[in-house]
């Protein structure tokens, strides 16, 4: 079991940054996955976007891409939350008719992601950065 093992408590997590992580199950989000979070190289392993891993570090959230390692949030809540958010943006982007409405809608989720972690899109690399400009170009 991932709560008791040496590396898993050589993290040293808070008891709410711990039941958070152990709480996190296997779900698609459309732009990536979490998963049940296992520890490998001293490296907390929560996702992957179905090429490179997302990770928790004591400075945040991070897609390991071999050319970049890309911030993702501060922190696995925050995370959570901005997928959530990004989850009810595919749900509503659905019955929007028009490129006008479209974009409010688009604008709307983006301020959402920078209300639920101010750093997410403080980079033009950052990962919602990234997302953020797809959603304005209509491709996601």
């Amino acid at each position: 079991m991932l709560s008791t093992t040496k590396e898993f408590l050589a993290l040293n997590l808070s008891d709410d940054l711990r039941e958070i992580v152990l709480d996190l199950n296997e779900k698609d989000w459309g732009i990536l996955r979490t998963v049940k979070p296992y520890v490998a190289q001293q490296e907390l392993f929560i996702g992957h976007d179905d090429y490179y891993p997302i990770v928790y570090e004591k400075n945040g959230i991070f897609l390991h891409d071999p050319l970049l390692k890309r911030y993702i949030n501060k922190d696995i809540k925050k995370f959570l939350q901005c997928l959530s958010a990004y989850e009810m943006y595919g749900k509503e982007v659905q019955n929007v008719i028009g490129e006008d409405e479209q974009l409010c809608v688009v604008n709307h989720y983006i301020d959402i992601f920078n209300q639920i972690d101010a750093t997410c899109r403080i980079n033009e690399n950052n990962f919602w950065s990234i997302i953020s400009d797809q959603m304005e170009e209509g491709n996601l």
